[in-house]
């Protein structure tokens, strides 16, 4: 497991920080991986966070510059991201990896109900990618 890795103890998310002493684990709450604020835990208390997201939790994501996609979108090389243009409303783009674009993305009542969301990683070069409009 690697430093940051979700994980759940007692029905709630943290991050995963590393091993400590006699094999515990060490997890914070997410986002605080600072030494001083870290629980030591039974790894048998521990299971791996379920990746996925609802699309309340994707648009928090998205807020904090993390590019987010559908299950189903990962292996055709599909993604959104929060667009925040100087002096203009934030939007919503949609990128795709294999013709190198970007465009305006509006999600459907399916994509808001959907609680397949997650976090992909995004390649630097995407902001640089042209609209395709």
């Amino acid at each position: 497991m690697k430093h940051g890795t979700k994980v759940t103890y007692q029905n709630r998310t943290y991050d995963y920080g590393y091993i400590g002493s006699q094999g515990h684990l060490i997890i914070y709450h997410e986002g605080e991986c600072n030494m001083q604020d870290g629980m030591t835990v039974n790894p048998e208390e521990v299971e791996l966070a379920d990746p996925h997201v609802s699309f309340g939790k994707a648009i928090e994501k998205l807020r904090e510059d993390v590019a987010m996609a559908r299950e189903g979108w990962i292996e055709r090389g599909l993604w959104i991201v929060l667009d925040t243009p100087e002096h203009e409303a934030p939007r919503f783009m949609i990128e795709d990896s294999n013709s190198k674009r970007r465009d305006r993305w509006q999600p459907s009542h399916t994509d808001m109900l959907a609680t397949d969301w997650c976090e992909v990683e995004r390649p630097d070069e995407a902001s640089e990618w042209e609209p395709t409009r």
